[in-house]
């Protein structure tokens, strides 16, 4: 099953990673969104389950600080932040666990 959702993965954090590039805070984002792709290079690989875990926790960590500025609308970037960082920790936790 990770030898399939391994390459949806990489393009999706590469996709999320290059749609960041205008933005004014974009080095964390980018750098978030590249190390979350890294961990599913190598699906079969028990070496990166504690990265996957280290992104995993940074993601869900920083995703609740930014939980009291999240509404109910795309249109607000909290938002957007906040179920990015949802997505990341989410497949993170999948990754290290599976």
């Amino acid at each position: 099953m990770n030898r399939i959702l391994a390459p949806v993965f990489i393009l999706l954090f590469a996709a999320f990673a290059a749609v960041q590039y205008n933005d004014p805070d974009s080095a964390p984002w980018i750098l978030l969104y590249a190390v979350a792709a890294v961990v599913w290079l190598k699906p079969s690989s028990k070496q990166l389950r504690p990265v996957a875990v280290i992104v995993a926790g940074a993601s869900l960590f920083w995703m609740f600080s930014l939980v009291p500025g999240f509404r109910l609308d795309l249109g607000n970037e909290v938002t957007r932040e906040v179920l990015g960082l949802l997505i990341v920790g989410l497949v993170s936790l999948y990754r290290a666990f599976k």
